[in-house]
């Protein structure tokens, strides 16, 4: 039996979802603010289309936690294990990558496109910004 080829999906080509939220409260913003901060630069994309994305969630206050804890576990990674090493800007959106795998429920490092013991040491740093 011949499974269809997995097709690549280019997302500026698909639609956004609609605008469920006209505002966001003060401590959203900051709170979105600080995460676009610490890891803005490698989401090729602005402040304001990042703060759009929460305003097109069911629950902005999900998302903002969901990605606090991203950005948390990316900065408790580089304290941790990158320290002084200056990364290629290549390397240093992988390790996003994975981070926002594992916050989608990913637990396997030989799932997250890095070497098995970094995303070992990316798992028990988003463990250790939820408290696990």
């Amino acid at each position: 039996m011949n499974a269809p080829k997995p097709q690549q999906i280019v997302q500026s080509r698909m639609p956004s979802g609609p605008i469920r939220h006209e505002t966001l409260s003060d401590e959203v913003l900051d709170l979105i603010g600080t995460a676009y901060r610490m890891i803005g630069k490698y989401l090729d994309m602005n402040l304001e289309q990042f703060e759009i994305g929460f305003m097109r969630a069911q629950s902005p206050e999900t998302e903002v936690a969901v990605w606090k804890s991203i950005a948390m576990a990316w900065a408790t990674f580089q304290q941790k294990h990158v320290g002084q090493i200056r990364l290629p800007y290549s390397e240093k959106k992988m390790l996003l990558v994975a981070l926002v795998a594992i916050s989608t429920g990913v637990q396997k490092p030989e799932l997250l496109g890095v070497p098995i013991t970094v995303g070992k040491r990316l798992l028990e740093c988003f463990d250790e910004v939820l408290g696990l």
